[in-house]
């Protein structure tokens, strides 16, 4: 009887294997439609095998075991956190791959062999069969981690008495924020631009783990939710452990609880506050070039930036997050910091790190597609001794993560180290400092004050002062691109301003853009969405 239930147990398990590859791009209720058929299944084949295996449906077996301990909902947080690097979200489309070339800042070539689907999104047509099921599979798994989100908020208040020391508070904080942060990039992606239309459609916002359809919201109330939950997990984690000892990263401050070892890599207490300036940002109107032309609304949500931002600036100060060291960026050629990692205020553990510079950026990929920036966008603009644009290849961003050969640029961030078990060759930033100091610049009340905060950040970037003449926000764009390029931010920054998107320049300099259009910034609601309503 055991070799025979062995043999049932690896019959399904081949099965389950090839329905998750083979069902990824079925909408949503057919997808339901065969888990409850292949659920009858097992369920018929096991009935004569009952007094031997005790089987509990996956969801039963959530509810009364993880949900049975502390350390079950660590468990279960700690699957949301390791779930962000799947290649639906952050270990792929949300950083380095699809929402970059969306925002075209990676040149598509317009051979069709070489680039296949590509060229249609750089091209911002996002109805193909194959972007269809891409977005969707975004917006399933980006709502399948906020439904275990909500299993965790709607069942932890009943179960407090099982938690020790401060547990439970900073599981519901870093679970409330978790909710919001994926919310928010949602409604970045898939809703509309806020400053043009902020009642526009924006997306559902769940706030439960129930089987009920929630309402699709308009973007301002979303928004409202989004910083009601961030707001709600700054009290869970006013006693975070990053804010006394900091992130915890250095080999001198281990503990015995990796639950509150490398905060870095959790949505600590400083990156919930770094979280509401980006959320505050999105709110307010970043075209308006005269500061004395502001709205009071608009004053209140770069007051609301600002101070959220400076919260982690000076925890900088304070050698909570502190600035990257030179020696560690350019003084240690086998094992450079690229992605400056003391500065990475919330980012992901991602082992399999090193593939997406093998997948996506090593030049002997070529002719398969290598992403790369126009090299004279590069040169001209986002790297050289060319004042008006305030750039220089003196730059710690330069020298650490651009290699040219011949006339094209390399982009070496995620490229593997020599110390592949480094903290810094496994991270994948998703708030950096950097970002910060834009916001508060932006933010800033008037042009000296702006471009005294970006000459803070430059000079930790190894290059000079811009004169206060200079500065102008619309430059502000390739200082994000500088601080966040591969990042996954590019986008959301020229979505958020209504930009035009500066993706080359022609031979004489002259800029070449995609114009600024709603078509390219709101991409349409998946599939999945649609069918399940």
């Amino acid at each position: 009887m055991i070799s025979v239930l062995s043999y049932i147990i690896n019959t399904l398990s081949n099965l389950l294997r090839f329905l998750k590859r083979s069902v990824l791009s079925t909408p949503l209720l057919m997808r339901e439609g065969l888990g409850v058929g292949l659920l009858g299944v097992g369920l018929l084949v096991l009935t004569s095998c009952s007094s031997y295996l005790d089987v509990k449906p996956y969801d039963q077996i959530a509810e009364d075991e993880l949900l049975a301990s502390q350390q079950g909902y660590e468990k279960l947080l700690n699957g949301i956190y390791l779930d962000l690097n799947n290649d639906a979200l952050y270990g792929k489309s949300l950083t380095v791959e699809m929402v970059e070339v969306m925002g075209q800042v990676w040149q598509v070539g317009d051979n069709e062999e070489t680039w296949g689907s590509y060229i249609d999104l750089w091209n911002h047509r996002y109805g193909t069969k194959y972007w269809r099921s891409r977005f969707d599979q975004t917006w399933d798994k980006a709502y399948a981690l906020i439904a275990n989100c909500n299993k965790i908020l709607d069942h932890i208040d009943a179960d407090k008495a099982l938690f020790t020391g401060n547990r439970y508070n900073l599981i519901k904080g870093e679970a409330l924020a978790l909710r919001a942060y994926l919310h928010f990039d949602m409604l970045r992606l898939f809703g509309p631009v806020y400053i043009r239309n902020a009642k526009g459609r924006g997306i559902p916002y769940r706030l439960h783990q129930d089987l009920d359809v929630s309402p699709i919201l308009d973007a301002d109330s979303v928004m409202k939710l989004v910083i009601a939950d961030l707001e709600t997990s700054l009290n869970y984690l006013d006693d975070d452990p990053v804010r006394t000892k900091g992130t915890l990263m250095s080999p001198d401050n281990k503990t015995n609880d990796n639950f509150e070892r490398y905060r870095a890599f959790r949505l600590n207490y400083f990156a919930v506050n770094a979280l509401l300036a980006r959320a505050y940002q999105w709110m307010w109107d970043p075209r308006k070039t005269d500061y004395s032309d502001v709205s009071e609304q608009d004053a209140l949500y770069r007051e609301k930036a600002l101070h959220y931002a400076e919260v982690v600036l000076q925890a900088s100060r304070d050698g909570i997050f502190p600035m990257v060291d030179r020696s560690l960026v350019l003084g240690t050629p086998t094992n450079p910091d690229r992605i400056f990692s003391s500065e990475v205020v919330f980012g992901l553990n991602n082992e399999h790190r090193g593939e997406l510079f093998d997948n996506y950026f090593d030049p002997s990929l070529a002719p398969s597609p290598v992403f790369t920036m126009d090299s004279l966008i590069v040169s001209k603009l986002i790297f050289d001794n060319y004042d008006t644009f305030w750039a220089s290849t003196d730059d710690y961003r330069y020298v650490a993560n651009w290699k040219q050969s011949g006339n094209r640029f390399y982009f070496y961030k995620y490229d593997d180290i020599r110390n592949t078990a480094a903290i810094c060759n496994r991270m994948v930033p998703l708030i950096r400092l950097g970002e910060m100091y834009l916001i508060a610049a932006e933010a800033q009340t008037s042009r000296e004050a702006g471009a005294a905060v970006i000459n803070e950040l430059r000079r930790y970037r190894g290059t000079g002062d811009i004169r206060t003449t200079a500065y102008n926000r619309s430059r502000l764009a390739y200082e994000y691109i500088r601080e966040t390029v591969g990042e996954g931010q590019v986008f959301f920054y020229r979505k958020r301003c209504f930009a035009n998107m500066v993706y080359g320049l022609s031979t004489s300099l002259a800029t070449l853009y995609t114009p600024a259009d709603d078509a390219i910034y709101v991409v349409p609601l998946p599939d999945t969405e649609k069918d399940y309503r």
